[in-house]
């Protein structure tokens, strides 16, 4: 053991003078229970909260604030904007609109090159230069003669010349009625029905397009009758597209021959040569016979093709003049 000191020997402590035992630390004071009044206005704040749907909380477009079949907004549930029909009805009918417009201005209009009027102007024009070549390369054109006139129901006919004679370019399915009239003598009326055409030979002569040939022959008696309405003839017919060349005979001959085309208010006479004149006769019963005559070069180019139009009005026969007493 070094020289240094020794630490002195314990001594006993004196219990009066020991010192005292360190104290735990007091808990916090715990806090008191809420009052009546704090629980109150908790719950009030619970319920200003708003009520969310779980049907619609669940939709997507619920959460990205879309519009829905319902819209949630301060607790209140009320239709959404996709629930109101009428909206996609107005917008059905508004593209409705804007493609009728589209139509109108494509089809109505000149507004784009393929305009039904730009197409129906280049179709005239096409037609023109069409018979103009057809004129200068001696190919004879054809049009339509509309005849008008009153009253109502006079028959039409147009002249096809003196017997003997050959009339082209007939509808072979059709039936024809003729009027034979001669002076000094009775006026003849006589029908070419269907069944009266039939194929000639191969050197008939006949002018193309027609295929076959009908013959038919009358006789006048003399006399002087007043010519009255035709009653016995049925109609012409349908028609077959075929066309036949009519020779007509008459006893005596020069007889003149007309045609019936059709009846007043409105006759079309189709596809008449442009090239030679036409005499025509509007009859009636009750009135006197009216006569025209219309030259190819009468006809101008219109919206339905080569056309003219002639009026023909019928007059009544003047009264005879009463004898004196």
């Amino acid at each position: 053991m070094s020289d240094a000191e020794a630490p002195p020997p314990a001594t006993p402590t004196d219990p009066a003078n020991a010192p005292e035992p360190a104290r735990a630390p007091e808990p916090a004071d715990a806090p008191e229970p809420a009052s009546a009044p704090d629980l109150a206005d908790a719950l009030a704040v619970v319920d200003a909260l708003p009520v969310i749907d779980a049907a619609a909380g669940s939709r997507p477009e619920a959460r990205l604030g879309l519009p829905g079949d319902i819209e949630s907004q301060a607790g209140a549930v009320r239709p959404g904007r996709a629930a109101r029909p009428g909206r996609l009805l107005l917008g059905v009918a508004t593209l409705g609109l804007m493609a009728l417009g589209v139509w109108v201005l494509a089809t109505q209009t000149d507004l784009w090159a393929s305009g039904y009027r730009g197409r129906r102007r280049a179709e005239i024009r096409q037609q023109r230069d069409e018979a103009r070549a057809r004129a200068r390369a001696g190919e004879p054109r054809y049009g339509t003669l509309r005849v008008s006139g009153a009253p109502a129901g006079a028959a039409v006919y147009v002249a096809l010349g003196h017997t003997p004679l050959a009339a082209p370019h007939l509808d072979t399915g059709q039936s024809h009625r003729l009027l034979l009239d001669a002076q000094g003598y009775v006026p003849r009326r006589l029908t070419v029905p269907p069944s009266a055409w039939r194929v000639p030979p191969a050197d008939a002569g006949l002018v193309a397009p027609d295929t076959e040939v009908a013959e038919a022959e009358a006789t006048l008696v003399a006399g002087q009758v007043v010519l009255t309405d035709d009653e016995d003839f049925a109609g012409t017919g349908a028609g077959s597209g075929r066309t036949g060349t009519l020779r007509l005979r008459s006893t005596p001959p020069g007889a003149s021959a007309w045609l019936l085309v059709g009846y007043t208010p409105v006759a079309r006479i189709e596809d008449l040569r442009l090239d030679r004149s036409y005499d025509l006769m509007v009859h009636k019963g009750g009135y006197l016979p009216a006569r025209a005559t219309v030259s190819g070069a009468a006809f101008r180019e219109g919206p339905a093709g080569v056309e003219h139009e002639v009026t023909v009005e019928l007059r009544e026969p003047a009264a005879a003049p009463r004898a004196k007493r």
